[in-house]
């Protein structure tokens, strides 16, 4: 009589657990990975909401704004700018101009200026650093745009070695470049532009 034994092939322990092992791994990977873009997707966001915030003072001051009073006679054109705190937010502001005046610039009176909004950005991104016309800036830098077209005016800042206002956006808990954005924002041209930092421009 011949007996025919049949083995039953199966998976044995270590395999099992190699296999999780690496199930886990591409786990982990693919949940950093998605961890990564989200934050870089949320710092984006905010460094676009910088920029948005500063064209608006811009056009605002192109388009010709003006208080709103009950004599029409007497409505006052108004300049449109912005301020932007080390370790804080950036505000859009508003100020008096009376176009009829010789030489008449934006009123930096704290009594004509108005904040028209704070930028609500993600409450743990700030502005990490403002490098306003080649020099490194620790207080508040405010810039207004005198209407009709819109020229520049800055206030507080006696060094001008360059024309660029560069605006350093980042997370507050860490001081990694690479969780950094740049709004770069030209005051002579009154073009504001977004771009990504390196370790070069870090160290200038």
């Amino acid at each position: 009589m011949v007996i025919f034994c049949s083995k039953k092939k199966g998976f044995t322990l270590i395999e099992i657990l190699i296999v999780l092992a690496i199930i886990s791994l591409v786990v982990l990977l693919g949940i950093s990975s998605y961890g990564i873009a989200q934050k870089k997707a949320r710092l984006d966001m905010a460094a676009n909401s910088v920029q948005s915030l500063i064209s608006e003072a811009r056009d605002k001051s192109r388009a010709g704004y003006y208080e709103s009073t009950a004599d029409v006679l007497e409505a006052k054109s108004l300049c449109y700018g912005f301020k932007a705190y080390p370790g804080g937010s950036v505000e859009l502001l508003s100020t008096l101009y009376n176009p009829l005046k010789l030489n008449q610039k934006c009123s930096l009176s704290e009594n004509d200026i108005i904040v028209v909004k704070k930028l609500e950005t993600l409450k743990d991104i700030v502005i990490k650093k403002i490098d306003a016309f080649g020099r490194e800036q620790s207080d508040p830098v405010v810039v207004f745009f005198r209407p009709p077209k819109a020229e520049t005016e800055t206030a507080g800042i006696n060094s001008f070695n360059e024309n660029l206002i560069k605006i350093n956006v980042g997370y507050s808990n860490t001081d990694d470049i690479l969780y950094q954005r740049q709004v770069v924002f030209d005051v002579l041209t009154g073009t504001v532009k977004l771009q990504l930092l390196n370790e070069n421009d870090e160290n200038k």
